[in-house]
C-alpha cells in the first residue's frame, strides 16, 4: 500500500480546484489533520478522489449553484476522512517509519557485539567487511583501544557495520521501515539498507571514503565544535563575521548547530559562541568535515567509486545536502563526493520526515544521538534506538 501524506493532497488539490474556499474553516474535521498527523491513503481512495475533483470541474450542469457544489465537496470529504479515521482506529492504516543510522564520533569499543551472541548468524556481515575491506573489521571492534578505533579508516567502516547489524536483528525480529536516513557517515548505511549499494559494495564505497578523508585531514589543520544555545542564524552570523573560515557544517537541531573550518577561525567563533552564553564543546574528530577543506577527499573519492552502479532505492531516502527526500538519483558518484564538502542539513530532514507522514525514528547504530536530536526537534513522534540487546526489546516492543 503506498504512503501518501492524506491531509496535504486533501487541502492541497481542494484550494488548488476551489482556490475560494477556505478548506479548514469548511472542513472542521480537518482540523484535527494537521501536517505532523497526516495519513497514509489507499491508492483506490486516490484515485476516488481525483475522479470526484475531475466529475466536478467537467460536470457544471450537474451543480446549480457554486453553493451546492460546495455543499457535495464537503460531504464527500467528511466520509472519506471518517473513514481514514476508522481504518486507523482498526490498524489497518499506519503512519510511517523511518531507519536512522548513526555518525562518525558515536563508536565505543565492542559496539554491536552483544547482539552477536544471540544471533551468531549475524557475524556474516562482518565477514562480508573483511572480505572487502582486506582486514578484520570484526578484530578490530572486538580488541582495538578506542585510540584506533576513532582512526577515521576504522571508525567509518566499524560504525557502518554496527548500523547494519543492528537493522539485521531488528529485521529477523520482524522489523520493516519506510524510509532510510543517516548522519554524514551515516548515509553509507542508508544506501546499503535502501537497496542501492550491496553490502559488500557499501564496504567498498566507506572505505574508499575514509582513506581520502584521513589523508585530507592528515593534510589540513581543522577543527569542529558543537554550539549550544544559539539558533543556527545567530551561529551563521558569528561565522560571517569571524576572520578566517569558518562555517556551519553541521545543522542539528533549533540549538545546536555544529560549526568547522580553519583551526584559529573555528576557536575564535567558538570563543564568541561563548561570550554569548551558548556551550562550546570541541569535537575528538581528525579535521574540519563537511567543509572545503575536504575537496582533496571528495576529489580522490570520486575517482575511486565513479564507475560504481548505484540502483534506485526500495525506499525514500533522504539526503543530507538536500534536507529533504532525494529523487535523483542519476549521478550518485557526484552527490557523495558533493556530500563530503557539503553541511549536513539534519534538521531540514527531520522536518520533511514528519511532513511526509513519518512519525516513528528508529535509530540504528552506536549511541543515541538522533534519537535525542529527533525528540528535540519533532513533537507527537516515537523516537527509539537500537545497539544492544535491551534497546532492540526496546524497539519490537
Amino acid at each position: 500500500m503506498p504512503k501518501t501524506p492524506f491531509c496535504v493532497i486533501i487541502i492541497e488539490s481542494v484550494q488548488k480546484r476551489l482556490p475560494k474556499l477556505t478548506v479548514l474553516d469548511v472542513l472542521p474535521p480537518l482540523k484535527s489533520f494537521t501536517a505532523k498527523n497526516t495519513f497514509p491513503l489507499a491508492q483506490d481512495t486516490l484515485f476516488i478522489i481525483k475522479y470526484f475533483f475531475k466529475f466536478c470541474n467537467d460536470s457544471h450542469d450537474f451543480f446549480p449553484d457554486v453553493p451546492t457544489k460546495y455543499y457535495f465537496l464537503h460531504k464527500f470529504l467528511f466520509v472519506v476522512l471518517c473513514k481514514v479515521v476508522q481504518y486507523h482506529e482498526k490498524g489497518w492504516i499506519n503512519m510511517g517509519t523511518i531507519a536512522l543510522f548513526s555518525g562518525q564520533g558515536s563508536q565505543y569499543e565492542r559496539m554491536g557485539l552483544e547482539l552477536l551472541e544471540q544471533d551468531d548468524s549475524l557475524k556474516s556481515i562482518y565477514d562480508t567487511a573483511k572480505e572487502a575491506l582486506g582486514f578484520d573489521l570484526y578484530d578490530i571492534i572486538a580488541n582495538a583501544d578506542a585510540k584506533t578505533l576513532s582512526r577515521t579508516i576504522y571508525a567509518q567502516p566499524a560504525i557502518m557495520a554496527t548500523s547494519l547489524v543492528c537493522l539485521e536483528a531488528a529485521k529477523k525480529r520482524g522489523f520493516t521501515y519506510d524510509a532510510v536516513a543517516g548522519h554524514s557517515l551515516g548515509e553509507y548505511a542508508a544506501l546499503v539498507a535502501s537497496g542501492m549499494l550491496s553490502m559488500e559494495t557499501g564496504f567498498q564505497v566507506i572505505q574508499a571514503r575514509a582513506e581520502a578523508m584521513e589523508a585530507a585531514a592528515s593534510a589540513a589543520d581543522g577543527a569542529m565544535y558543537a554550539i549550544l544555545k544559539l539558533t543556527p542564524k545567530e551561529v551563521e552570523q558569528i561565522c560571517e563575521e569571524t576572520e578566517g573560515y569558518v562555517i556551519p557544517a553541521n545543522y542539528n537541531s533549533s540549538v545546536q548547530t555544529v560549526i568547522a573550518g580553519d583551526r584559529d577561525a573555528v576557536e575564535r567563533a567558538a570563543e564568541t559562541c561563548k561570550s554569548r552564553k551558548a556551550r562550546a564543546v570541541p569535537l575528538a574528530v581528525a579535521s574540519a568535515f563537511h567543509t572545503r577543506l575536504m575537496q582533496p577527499a571528495a576529489d580522490a573519492f570520486y575517482g575511486k567509486i565513479q564507475n560504481v552502479a548505484f540502483q534506485s532505492p526500495n525506499v525514500a531516502f533522504y539526503s543530507n545536502v538536500l534536507g529533504d527526500v532525494r529523487t535523483d538519483f542519476s549521478d550518485m558518484p557526484t552527490a557523495l563526493a558533493k556530500h563530503i564538502v557539503s553541511p549536513v542539513r539534519f534538521t531540514d530532514e527531520l522536518l520533511a520526515m514528519q511532513k511526509n507522514g513519518i512519525d516513528t525514528f528508529v535509530e540504528f547504530g552506536p549511541g543515541k544521538v538522533l534519537t535525542k536530536l529527533v525528540k528535540k526537534t519533532l513533537k507527537d513522534v516515537t523516537a527509539k534506538n537500537c545497539e544492544n540487546r535491551e534497546t532492540l526489546e526496546g524497539v519490537l516492543a
